[in-house]
């Protein structure tokens, strides 16, 4: 985000956009719209396009000015190139405003090079600055200048478009430093900046998403996002949330209004793809078909925001302190372990005992209070709830991801392309140790060949539970009689590459190494648990068709959310910032788009949570509530309770 004294450099910009102007399609009842000039476009595009005439009263206000008069009832929709923040949510709500969110379309900057350019592939946000930042005027005007690896000794040469539209306003608030460059190129038109990108050697302009087409002969530039990876624009990059520079193009109406004619006919259009060409007639990109069926959704009753969830409340407390206890199952280890040493050290008043001794450990511990975060491989049996329920304690479940366990062959073996449960358990349970060693004895159809098998140390894994399941749920012995035993995923692979006949197995995220390591010669082995061969792959993991994979969830208390310590701990969980803990510990987590919805939710658990506790305070009176002892499996002792619960009860800090 800019300064605020660049708003100094887009006085034209405004004068455009936040003009206070009206305009009207019809003299009669007039739908009411404020705000964005940007999304007005896209209004009186929509309307043009109605099947009915609909008039429209129109007022540029600006994306705040616009929310700030929609909030107080002074119009029927507004239009907005950014969320509604909670305070103007607030205002809303004081004044009796029930809204609805509508996804309008996209404003997506493209950088784009003359085709040539093969070095030019992808732009980090040093290089956006080094391009078109007013600091590089006059200083900048080679490639070899740029300091991209490979860059030519070829002169640089620049196009933008005029300082007065959408896309300027969008790439000035991507680069660094007040306005742009003002050495470059302007265009008045974006087809002009593609005409001329192509036929001028080393050439690098900027245009919106949609001004491109199959026939534009540039290279489209990728940027990386701010995972650092290298990603091209793309509607589906956009809506993964892959793709950071964009404006996402918003209505927000009134619940009431979509009762009139004229509104209603006007936003429902958001729900029909067919306004895929209105949309980009005006000069934007589209919504997905996804998108439009959301909108759709929100026609038919749903409120609040919908698709600018990622605007929420809760911040980390810079000070925060306290003690957070976690238990369960060691199969979370590398996670929690990983994840909890850098919230440590970002935070180091807080204090975080990870216990992983167990998962029905952990169970007991969760439901007698002792801890307040359970590390799971599965949601709570009926009896645990019910323990839990007997000592007041809710458990609420977040997933983390999933761990999967995949299998590796040559590349060259046919018939290892698919493998049932079974044929997966009579190549590497130990009671086919002295049975099973060639592939003929596996099944019939398969090639009287050496059975070779290459595994990671005995007992070294933790994913070789999950390949060894035995019908009966029971974990099976690895077969100790492997060709050989390495715990390096790359040797596996190459060993498995260089023999046909040979077969390893890896979790996801060693495989992912193989891949990043550029290796050849080998194949993914399908697994066919009953309903056929289902190869893994992310899709199919996440989902659980793929056979060898299991959830990961981790489960807390629900009064425990009312504590900043541990608001803090779940909220670092699922930060974008944070996201890359997630592969680098083995788990394929939640979908980086998913994280906004995440957050949504724990904010919502937060509240709810806050308000419970407040409430039975006030019903007690301020007495200490008086717990019963809860009951103890005789089989193993309890912990001593962490001294931080004792203070369970007591009203923590809250977020503002």
């Amino acid at each position: 985000m800019k300064p605020v004294q660049r708003a100094a450099a887009l006085l034209v910009l405004l004068a455009l956009f936040i003009s206070p102007t009206t305009f009207f399609a019809q003299d009669e009842e007039p739908v009411t719209v404020t705000g964005s000039g940007i999304v007005a476009d896209i209004v009186s595009a929509l309307a043009d396009g109605a099947e009915d005439a609909l008039a429209l009263d129109i007022s540029i206000t600006g994306t705040t000015g616009g929310l700030a008069a929609f909030c107080q009832g002074e119009a029927d929709i507004t239009g907005a190139v950014r969320p509604i923040n909670p305070d103007e949510e607030a205002l809303c709500q004081e004044n009796g405003i029930e809204y609805a969110e509508f996804l309008a379309g996209y404003n997506i900057m493209a950088v784009i090079a003359h085709p040539d350019l093969t070095f030019a592939e992808c732009l980090a946000p040093d290089t956006i600055n080094v391009l078109f930042a007013p600091s590089a005027q006059g200083i900048v005007t080679n490639w070899a200048d740029t300091g991209l690896e490979g860059a030519a000794d070829e002169p640089l040469t620049v196009y933008l478009p005029p300082d007065d539209s959408a896309i300027f306003a969008l790439i000035d608030s991507v680069a660094g430093g007040v306005g742009l460059r003002r050495d470059a190129n302007v265009e008045a038109s974006q087809a002009a900046i593609i005409e001329a990108v192509s036929s001028t050697p080393g050439a690098v302009g900027v245009v919106s998403l949609n001004a491109l087409s199959d026939e534009s002969d540039v290279r489209l530039l990728q940027v990386q996002n701010a995972l650092g990876e290298c990603v091209e624009p793309s509607l589906e990059a956009v809506e993964s949330r892959r793709y950071d520079n964009i404006e996402r193009l918003l209505l927000y109406a009134t619940r009431d209004s979509l009762d009139q004619a004229g509104p209603a006919a006007l936003l429902g259009q958001l729900a029909d793809p067919d306004s895929t060409e209105l949309i980009e007639a005006a000069g934007y990109t589209a919504p997905s078909a996804d998108s439009y069926a959301i909108n759709q959704a929100i026609l038919d009753g749903e409120t609040g925001r919908q698709f600018a969830i990622d605007t929420a409340e809760f911040e980390i407390p810079a000070e925060v302190f306290g003690t957070v206890s976690v238990g369960g199952a060691a199969v979370l280890f590398d996670y929690l372990n990983q994840v909890t040493t850098l919230f440590g050290l970002a935070y180091p008043s807080v204090t975080i005992n990870l216990d992983l001794a167990g998962e029905p450990r952990g169970v007991r511990q969760l439901c007698n209070g002792e801890i307040q975060l359970l590390a799971a491989q599965s949601e709570l049996s009926d009896e645990a709830l019910e323990n839990c329920a007997a000592n007041n304690i809710t458990p609420v479940t977040f997933e983390l991801g999933r761990e999967a366990v995949v299998m590796l062959a040559n590349s060259d073996d046919e018939h290892l392309q698919c493998l049932t449960v079974e044929q997966t358990l009579a190549v590497w349970s130990a009671t086919t140790e002295e049975t099973v060693t060639t592939w003929d004895q596996v099944s019939e159809d398969f090639p009287e060949e050496p059975l070779i098998l290459v595994a990671p140390p005995l007992g070294n894994q933790s994913y070789t539970g999950m390949l060894l399941r035995s019908p009966e749920g029971f974990d099976l012995p690895q077969r100790p009689d492997v060709a050989e035993s390495r715990a390096d995923p790359l040797y596996r692979a190459a060993a498995v590459s260089n023999a046909t006949g040979a077969l390893t197995y890896m979790s996801w995220a060693e495989y992912q190494r193989v891949l990043d390591n550029e290796q050849e010669g080998f194949q993914l082995v399908a697994v066919d648990a009953g309903s056929g061969c289902v190869a893994p792959a992310e899709e199919t993991i996440a989902d659980g068709s793929y056979a060898y994979t299991a959830p990961r969830l981790l489960i807390a208390a629900q009064s425990a959310l009312a504590r900043v310590e541990v608001q803090s701990v779940l909220w670092y969980m699922f930060a974008d910032e944070n996201y890359d803990n997630f592969q680098s510990s083995g788990l394929t987590g939640p979908a980086f788009a998913e994280l906004p919805a995440i957050r949504e939710r724990l904010q919502s658990l937060f509240n709810e949570a806050v308000a419970q506790q407040i409430e039975a305070s006030a019903e007690v009176e301020g007495e200490p509530e008086v717990t019963a002892e809860p009951e103890v499996d005789d089989a193993e002792t309890t912990p001593e309770t962490d001294e931080a619960d004792a203070d369970a009860d007591a009203t923590p800090e809250t977020d503002e």
